[in-house]
């Protein structure tokens, strides 16, 4: 059973949607919900506008490098090696 889950955030509501599934998932199997903790693994873009920052994070992930990078970047926050 998981005392922790680290996730990789999709927007508010699909974040939302995705913890409240867990927190029903635990309570259905006897678990106090909130004995599990949930991170969700974030990259925020910032741009002058929405559009801009789509358009970029449309540019970021379509790099050979993309994937790399995220495991990376998550490796670094949990201090667990995602990339072997």
């Amino acid at each position: 059973a998981a005392d922790a889950i680290v996730a990789v955030g999709t927007g508010v509501a699909g974040m939302r949607e995705y913890r409240n599934d867990i927190r029903a998932r635990a309570t259905a199997a006897g678990r106090n919900p909130d004995d599990i903790k949930l991170m969700f693994c974030v990259s925020p873009v910032v741009a002058p506008t929405e559009e801009e920052a789509r358009a970029e994070v449309q540019r970021l992930v379509s790099t050979d490098s993309y994937i790399e990078k995220q495991l990376v970047g998550i490796s670094s926050n949990t201090e667990i090696d995602f990339k072997q």
